[in-house]
């Protein structure tokens, strides 16, 4: 449920929570029930990514106090904790670079497929923009899935279910670059975010701070 990994879940609530949501589990249907007993459904599938969102929202979650991370500094000040992962984007050179929050190597690649590149330099701007205005609020930072598809792509028009398949092989080919290049656990970069009291599947940079840079380092002499 959080980028930062497994770990214990200590308070009975949540855990009754999460043994909940384990039930819901149909494994012969490989999908989700709405109620323990029925058959898997979309809407069941939709009901557990919420209700797992909300858990993220409402757990509170400090990886420098729950994990030991050391606060970073930079001359000699201290700062808010920083975000989990540090994107990069350059533009011009249609590249990412992905860190940790101790700003080491996850990956870094170029993005050759148009609609994988089209979906990730839209998220980011959203992102970006919306946590440039100060907002804090995590749907305004993201892009459903029909806006998505209303996004040309080499000048046609795609459907949701090919921004779908775009999305998996966009992280196929992340997991695929972070094995090689970092060989550590890989959690994905775009999520499912399900706003509060709706359905609407939307995507969304989980625990991500967004950098624009006009070069990504040795990448534009590749």
């Amino acid at each position: 449920m959080h980028p930062c990994g497994e770990r214990d879940i200590g308070d009975p609530a949540v855990a009754e929570v999460a043994q909940h949501i384990d039930s819901l589990w149909r494994d012969d249907q490989q999908g989700w029930v709405e109620l323990p007993g029925l058959d898997a459904s979309t809407s069941g599938g939709y009901a557990v990514i919420a209700a797992i969102h909300t858990l993220k929202r409402v757990w509170p979650f400090d990886p420098f106090e729950q994990l030991g991370l050391r606060v970073q500094r930079r001359n000699g000040r201290g700062g808010a904790p920083r975000a989990h992962r540090i994107l990069h984007v350059s533009v011009s050179e249609r590249g990412i670079r992905l860190e940790d929050s101790s700003e080491s190597l996850i990956l870094q690649t170029q993005i050759e497929g148009p609609s994988q590149w089209t979906i990730l330099i839209t998220l980011a701007k959203r992102h970006y923009e919306a946590v440039s205005r100060g907002s804090t609020n995590q749907t305004e930072m993201t892009v459903s899935l029909n806006d998505c598809a209303q996004i040309h792509a080499n000048g046609r028009r795609s459907k949701p279910e090919s921004v779908t398949r775009a999305l998996h092989r966009l992280n196929e080919k992340l997991r695929a670059e972070a094995s090689k290049q970092s060989r550590r656990a890989f959690v994905e970069l775009i999520e499912d975010h399900v706003p509060p009291g709706t359905i609407e599947r939307r995507l969304a940079l989980e625990e991500i701070e967004v950098r624009f840079t006009d070069e990504l380092p040795g990448m534009s002499s590749t």
